[in-house]
């Protein structure tokens, strides 16, 4: 009987030894690939990855691995903040910033490129490692 499909969302690129989420990601990783063909999307909020970063056991896990760049996909009014130069402004302008400051990426051009990632592969589940990465 065929494994069904998983899409696992995590921010960093799991890892078998590194940083702890890189680990924590990499045990969750190896756990759901004993029961799922795993698909793992990573949107790197703290770097930027590359497919040689792959640690060898994670590609064993996984049925693809896909890394989603959202480097240029930063929301305009998160990047005017970002470019004041007095450091108190900056602030109180980043206490009203209406998202998260990890959403920064989540723009409408970012979410339609992630959902096309996958395209036509149809998911039983839907595992997002970290909740900051859920965006409604």
């Amino acid at each position: 009987m065929e494994k069904p499909n998983l899409l696992f969302i995590s921010p960093t690129m799991p890892a078998v030894m590194g940083n702890g989420l890189a680990m924590r990601a990499g045990m969750m990783l190896e756990a759901l690939a004993s029961d799922y063909n795993v698909y793992l999307l990573v949107v790197p909020v703290f770097g930027w990855p590359s497919k040689d970063d792959v640690d060898p056991s994670v590609s064993t896990w996984c049925a693809r691995i896909a890394i989603h760049d959202v480097a240029d996909r930063i929301d305009p009014l998160f990047r005017l903040i970002a470019r004041i130069r007095d450091p108190r402004a900056r602030l109180a302008a980043q206490a009203l910033y209406p998202k998260p400051s990890l959403w920064r990426s989540a723009t409408p051009s970012s979410l339609c490129a992630a959902a096309q990632i996958f395209q036509g592969i149809p998911f039983r589940e839907v595992h997002v490692f970290r909740l900051y990465l859920v965006v409604t």
